[in-house]
């Protein structure tokens, strides 16, 4: 096993494309590109840049900014059992085992890269031989030739870096790094990296990969400051076409992505980093221009009313939203109320108010997600209202989101000057998803809340969008059609 490029072909298993062997033999073998071969090379110079001198230091740190399906999962859970087996421990007392961590955002995706490794350790007699017992749960014991253990162990990421701390460390490899993010927006690489740096032995690494997100973060910061210019890491950026050798099919399937959505497709497939700021949800600027605009008045508007049950932690909030002939919005009305520490909201109480306030509009409905809607709905029977579905799941949210923000980006919307309802606006944001799409968050944020009016205004909006569209959901078929004509209505694409 001399090299780490050797051994992922001919002991690992796997068959390397130019573009990923180049990564590999620059990144993690340290060869420089006069002893890689011409079509090597070529990927190399695209994702390197000159990297002719490359401090000893910055060998230590590795970020791989690479396009989706160029197989960087695979890859670095190959560089984890090379690493585990070949770095030397002489500095390692008795009783101390030395780990390979795989850290990725979720424990999903930090057990899909353990799943890959043991099937690779499987289907090799000399690999096979390695591993002590049944594997466990995010956890794979090898005994090395020389006879020492060390182990692989898979984790989500977590705050502060503590799921490493008070371990030698062979090397520690974070998947999906740009997308290291806590509840409340928390990003965590960088503290990871902070305590795994003075545990690394000798020749380990420490590989930061991941499909590039916003220019944000440790994943960015390093980016940024040593592409091309390696001085405290060595930095890859490639695209799916250059790791997959622009495999016919491969690009048969990015040039539609392009076509469909150029922006998912530069960020994800051309692995280029999108502009700071734009992981905001909503546009900053279309939220004052809506602050501007005067309200909907007049006796030809459409009502619609959403709402946000929460009794604990959180508010309830409702929202009264009008639709005008011409497609224009305005919010109306809200209603919030707040439980009180050790006092948390009655969903009785809560329904009632509600109802108070939906009659004063003429409205006997509202809209709801699936969070306490079906406790909520004997005591909105008791009232004389009814609480009707908001499109469901990460898809549905993504959906109701998407149509508000159009709205705001046309200028068709007028929104009142209620500043937490505003800070929870500007608050929002999409997170992409390992494996693709993207997730719709609001930060937990003291003062502001955690996003109820926001998510009562959303469904206020399209309650009254869908009073006039005879669009429904579709619980069969997971989409939004009309209920006449069945025609689907897809929405943005995202989720």
């Amino acid at each position: 096993m001399s090299t780490c490029a050797a051994f992922l072909r001919d002991v690992y298993g796997l068959t390397l494309t130019n573009g990923q062997s180049a990564f590999v033999r620059v990144a993690i073998d340290g060869c420089t590109f006069e002893d890689l071969t011409d079509a090597e090379r070529e990927a190399a110079e695209q994702m390197f840049g000159d990297v002719s001198n490359v401090p000893e230091v910055a060998r230590r740190t590795v970020v791989a900014a690479l396009g989706r399906s160029s197989g960087k999962t695979e890859i670095c859970a190959g560089i984890a059992i090379y690493k585990a087996l070949t770095v030397d421990l002489s500095k390692c007392g008795p009783g101390d085992i030395p780990r390979a961590f795989v850290i990725a955002p979720d424990t999903d995706t930090a057990a899909i890269t353990l799943e890959r490794a043991i099937a690779r350790l499987e289907e090799n007699e000399e690999l096979r031989a390695c591993v002590i017992g049944e594997p466990t749960k995010g956890v794979i014991t090898l005994r090395r030739p020389d006879g020492r253990e060390v182990r692989l162990e898979v984790k989500a990421a977590t705050r502060g870096g503590k799921s490493i701390r008070g371990r030698s460390l062979i090397c520690v490899i974070l998947d999906e790094a740009a997308l290291f993010y806590g509840d409340s927006y928390v990003v965590n690489d960088r503290e990871i990296v902070k305590a795994a740096r003075p545990r690394l032995l000798r020749g380990g690494v420490i590989l930061l990969a991941s499909t590039p997100w916003s220019e944000e973060g440790l994943f960015y910061d390093l980016f940024a400051k040593n592409h091309a210019r390696p001085f405290t890491a060595i930095v890859a950026q490639a695209s799916t076409l250059v790791m997959r050798d622009n495999d016919p099919e491969i690009a048969a399937m990015v040039a539609l992505e392009r076509e469909e959505d150029p922006d998912n497709a530069a960020r994800e497939l051309d692995a280029q980093f999108i502009a700071g700021g734009s992981s905001l949800f909503f546009d900053a600027e279309a939220i004052a221009l809506a602050l501007t605009k005067a309200p909907l008045e007049g006796d030809d508007l459409t009502k619609g009313a959403g709402a946000d049950l929460a009794l604990v932690r959180d508010s309830s909030a409702l929202a009264i939203v009008a639709k005008d002939s011409a497609a224009n919005f305005g919010l109306i009305e809200t209603d919030e109320k707040k439980p009180e520490k050790g006092a948390p909201l009655k969903l009785s109480l809560v329904v009632k108010g509600f109802a108070s306030v939906l009659r004063r509009h003429d409205l006997d409905e509202f809209t709801a997600d699936n969070h306490a809607k079906e406790p909520a709905r004997e005591w909105a029977d008791l009232e004389g209202i009814t609480i009707d579905n908001a499109p469901e799941g990460r898809e549905g949210k993504w959906l109701t989101y998407s149509f508000l923000r159009s709205l705001l980006n046309e200028c068709r919307y007028a929104l009142p000057n209620n500043p937490r309802l505003i800070a929870q606006l500007r608050a929002v944001r999409s997170k992409p998803m390992p494996g693709g799409g993207y997730q719709i968050t609001s930060p937990r944020r003291k003062g502001t809340g955690h996003g109820d009016l926001v998510s009562a205004l959303v469904l206020g909006t399209w309650a009254a969008e869908n009073a006039t569209s005879g669009f429904c959901w579709s619980h069969e078929n997971d989409h939004y059609q009309d209920a006449e004509s069945g025609y689907r209505y897809g929405g943005e694409r995202g989720f």
